[in-house]
């Protein structure tokens, strides 16, 4: 989605993206930012840079699977960017410890 400038995008409107349906054996990992005052701006480019830089670290620090980087290093700055992941040991441990009762 290109937005103009002074298009405020508020966190109710992150709902409204479609996102990708990932198959069986695989998990979606949507991120997004809450709004940006305009676009383009330098601070919506640091903030894509930035969510890439910690994907790609996550990505590479846990050894998952990516079936597909969707628009993480797209060449304009979007507002939710989803990947789709495969189901392995890592995430399923990542998992277990998220969902582990205290």
């Amino acid at each position: 989605m290109e937005t103009g400038v002074n298009d405020d995008i508020p966190l109710d409107r992150l709902r409204d993206f479609t996102l990708t349906t990932p198959e069986p054996g695989q998990i979606s990992l949507a991120v997004a930012r809450h709004q940006a005052n305009s676009w383009p701006s330098d601070e919506v480019t640091a903030y894509a840079q930035d969510r890439s830089r910690l994907l790609y670290q996550l990505v590479d620090d846990a050894a998952i699977p990516v079936v597909s980087w969707g628009e993480t290093d797209g060449r304009i700055p979007r507002e939710v960017v989803q990947m789709v992941i495969g189901i392995s040991g890592p995430i399923i441990s990542a998992i277990g410890v998220v969902l582990r009762p205290s």
